[in-house]
């Protein structure tokens, strides 16, 4: 999973216009695998996971947080789906919107299919958003400097206010610039 979205680069740059949106998608998963491998951690890894939870509550928590959606909530005791009209998603945890709690018929008796996992913090999705708009604005050998021989690479990328935006995530990132 990207740790950002085209349109999220977009908004960002800004681009109002989709010509260069293959050039973005390529500029992301760049970024994504240089900072993967700098930072020894995967930077966003969101997947569809399917928990069975207890009931009994004024809430079902799905395992893996944060959630970004729910696809399907199911009661095992009757095998019937809820219709996502009776339940809400906030702050991680799935309510229904009635207020009541959920039954709680046995342990584990709600089937909850959910997209969660980890996504990419705010200083990281900044710091990703900074060099993908350097890489785009220097994308084909442009030269934006004016010096002879200048040329973008990984190195030169890498500035201190990059490093400090990294710095909390990093697991052994040692500063390549």
């Amino acid at each position: 999973m990207p740790s950002v979205t085209v349109d999220e680069v977009k908004e960002f740059l800004p681009i109002d216009y989709d010509v260069q949106d293959g050039i973005i998608a390529i500029l992301i998963a760049g970024v994504d695998d240089f900072l993967e491998r700098v930072l020894g951690r995967k930077l966003a890894e969101s997947a569809v996971y399917t928990d069975d939870v207890d009931g009994g509550g004024f809430a079902l928590w799905p395992k893996n947080r944060p959630v970004a959606s729910v696809t399907s909530v199911t009661n095992l005791s009757t095998e019937l789906e809820e219709d996502s009209g009776f339940y809400t998603l906030s702050e991680d945890r799935i309510h229904r919107i009635d207020g009541h709690e959920w039954d709680d018929d046995y342990p584990g008796c709600w089937r909850v299919v959910y997209e969660g996992g980890e996504l990419a913090p705010g200083g990281l999705k900044m710091a990703i958003l900074q060099l993908i708009s350097r890489l785009y604005d220097n994308r084909g050998g442009k030269v934006t400097q004016g010096a002879a021989g200048y040329g973008i690479t990984w190195d030169n990328l890498m500035d201190g206010a990059i490093w400090t935006l990294l710095a909390p995530y990093g697991r052994g990132a040692v500063q390549v610039g």
